[in-house]
């Protein structure tokens, strides 16, 4: 049963969702459901739940488009950041709420008239997300751009990020899945020539439609490149595009992706990218890691 509750957060109210169901949330449609969750819609937000539920496992996610829900649902709060939302622009800082999506993010960019995430053109999910994750696009990582991130710990304690003073690497930043980021700050450039600019962002953008990676659901790269090759010429060198488990596919267009072709589990997908795993290191000798995240 879906039930809805309010809860008092300073003098609103912010509704907690019980036993919400999350392959409506995910980008790949498929999960279980999660015993309590809430959109808060700023910081303060955030912090409010966490002080009113101490002792209670709580996490925070995007847009769910690169993380794993588990069949079996969360059995905690989950606190879902879409709805925090928020740009402002100062000279050439743009700091953002964690809930925006990149593509927000870039065309407020772009209409101040400064250039440097249009590599991230096109990206699903959330800005938050593409932080915790150091997301990365065109040769690119968000880290090269991040000034600093804001976030609550587990405990509600705020704290800052900055990139100059924190390890982030590929695909991996200092955040860990109990940090609930809240805000970013981004380092960007006026721009000499702001048409060029809207094109390539364009352009990025069709050439990820064009790629066939949206014609079904997904959670885009399953598998991290290790150092020196990519995943996806590994996987697609040993024939496994189009291997297939119950509904999850290894996609016939970019071999690191396993797609939802209308009726995959979260099981499903584990249990075909494990295979695709067990294939690639008794084959190659190469152990892939997952680049993709897991809730549950």
């Amino acid at each position: 049963m879906y039930m809805v509750s309010n809860v008092s957060v300073s003098e609103e109210k912010i509704n907690i969702s019980s036993f919400l169901p999350l392959s409506a949330h995910s980008f790949l449609k498929t999960g279980g459901r999660a015993r309590e969750a809430a959109f808060p819609q700023d910081a303060d937000d955030a912090l409010a739940l966490i002080r009113r539920n101490p002792g209670k496992r709580i996490r925070a996610v995007g847009g769910l488009s690169n993380t794993l829900v588990s069949d079996d649902g969360f059995d905690g709060l989950l606190l879902i950041m879409t709805h925090m939302k928020g740009i402002t622009i100062d000279g050439e800082t743009l700091t953002c709420a964690a809930g925006e999506k990149p593509d927000s993010v870039i065309r407020a960019a772009l209409e101040a008239g400064l250039e440097g995430m249009e590599a991230f053109a096109g990206l699903p999910g959330t800005m938050g997300g593409a932080v915790a994750g150091n997301a990365g696009a065109e040769g690119m990582s968000i880290s090269d751009i991040l000034f600093y991130a804001d976030a609550l710990t587990a405990d509600g304690t705020a704290k800052r990020i900055k990139s100059e003073n924190y390890l982030f690497s590929y695909r991996s930043s200092p955040f860990s899945d109990d940090d609930i980021i809240t805000s970013i700050c981004l380092g960007l450039k006026k721009s000499a020539d702001i048409a060029a600019a809207k094109e390539r962002a364009n352009a990025i953008r069709r050439s990820r439609a064009a790629s066939g990676q949206f014609a079904y659901p997904s959670l885009g790269c399953v598998f991290r490149n290790p150092e020196g090759d990519a995943a996806g010429r590994i996987i697609d060198s040993l024939g496994l595009k189009g291997l297939a488990h119950g509904g999850a596919r290894v996609s016939e267009n970019h071999a690191n992706v396993i797609l939802n072709t209308g009726n995959a589990t979260s099981s499903d997908y584990l249990t075909l990218a494990e295979e695709v795993r067990r294939i690639v290191l008794e084959r190659t000798g190469i152990r892939l890691e997952y680049e993709i995240r897991f809730l549950g």
